[in-house]
C-alpha cells in the first residue's frame, strides 16, 4: 500500500507492488431482504457487472470494518442505497482509513478527515 500512496523520489524502474489484502468487511443485513438471484441477473444492463460479494457489500445497510496499527480501530458505517451510488462506501475510503490508522502522524492535530471521493 505504501508504494501506491507514497510519491517520494523519481519514477521507479520496477512495476508497483499490489496493496496488501485488506481485512474482510462484515456486511450485516440488519433485516433487509436479500435478493437470491445471481449477481449477473441483478446487474442486468450494467457495463461492468459486479461479483456477488461486491453486490452484497454495496447493498448492505451497515458495514463493520476493523483496522490495526498502534491503536485498533473498529468502524460501524451506514450506507443508504436509496440515494444511489453516492450513498455507498467505496474501497478507496477503506484504504484511506487503513492508511491513516497505520500512520496516524498524517492526521492533522485536532482536525478531521473528510473523504469526498472522486466519482466514477
Amino acid at each position: 500500500m505504501l508504494a501506491l500512496l507514497s510519491f517520494k523520489g523519481g519514477p521507479s524502474q520496477q512495476p508497483p507492488r499490489p496493496p496488501p489484502p485488506m481485512a474482510p468487511v462484515d456486511a450485516r443485513d440488519d433485516g433487509a431482504q436479500e435478493d437470491q438471484r445471481p449477481a449477473a441477473k441483478r446487474a442486468h444492463g450494467e457495463l461492468a457487472p459486479r461479483t456477488f460479494d461486491d453486490m452484497l457489500r454495496a447493498e448492505a445497510p451497515v458495514l463493520r470494518a476493523s483496522f490495526g496499527g498502534a491503536e485498533h480501530v473498529k468502524l460501524i458505517l451506514h450506507q443508504d442505497m436509496s440515494s444511489g451510488i453516492s450513498g455507498v462506501l467505496f474501497d478507496a475510503a477503506l484504504l484511506l482509513a487503513a492508511k491513516l490508522t497505520e500512520s496516524p502522524e498524517l492526521l492533522p492535530k485536532g482536525g478531521a478527515v473528510l473523504e469526498l471521493g472522486c466519482g466514477t
